[in-house]
């Protein structure tokens, strides 16, 4: 049998650590509450959340959404936190999705409100509610792009109750 030089032990246990290394999420960015279950026709909001965060300047995302069963009617980024500069997106409800959510300010850490979001329940169905990284604009800290792990949330339309 052959034995494994200690070059390659080596450069195998220095890549192995370099990939875990970079592949552990510095964040997290989650819908809460995470489970939604409304009635066609109503009205309510969702939080997007940072948490577990050492230091964010920013960065923007989008979030995809199912058009035929919740519209979005508004974003509004929580500017206490992010007030340096902020961006509500671009709402397409055709489409399912909002793009362009971006906000930055200096390095707040720990949780943090990033924005607040209305949307209205169209009818029966399920939704998952998927926010995506921005490509052009990461999030990141002193310039260095963070890896976020990004948490997904799901609605659940039912029909409205019957009037009395």
């Amino acid at each position: 049998m052959k034995k494994i030089s200690p070059a390659f032990k080596y450069l195998f246990v220095t890549v192995l650590l370099a990939y875990t290394t970079n592949s552990i999420a510095e964040g997290v960015i989650s819908i809460s509450p995470g489970k939604i279950k409304q009635q066609v026709g109503e009205l309510f909001t969702i939080e997007v959340l940072s948490s577990e965060v050492a230091a964010m300047d920013g960065g923007a995302f989008g979030i995809r959404f199912n058009p035929n069963v919740v519209t979005v009617h508004s974003v509004e980024v929580n500017r206490d936190v992010w007030g340096f500069s902020s961006s509500n997106g671009v709402i397409d409800n055709q489409k399912g999705r909002v793009t362009d959510i971006a906000f930055s300010s200096y390095t707040p850490a720990g949780s943090a409100v990033i924005a607040v979001v209305t949307l209205q329940a169209l009818k029966k169905g399920r939704s998952r509610l998927t926010l995506t990284p921005s490509r052009l604009s990461p999030f990141a800290s002193e310039a260095d792009v963070l890896d976020m792990q990004f948490q997904k949330g799901v609605v659940r339309v039912i029909p409205a109750k019957a009037g009395i």
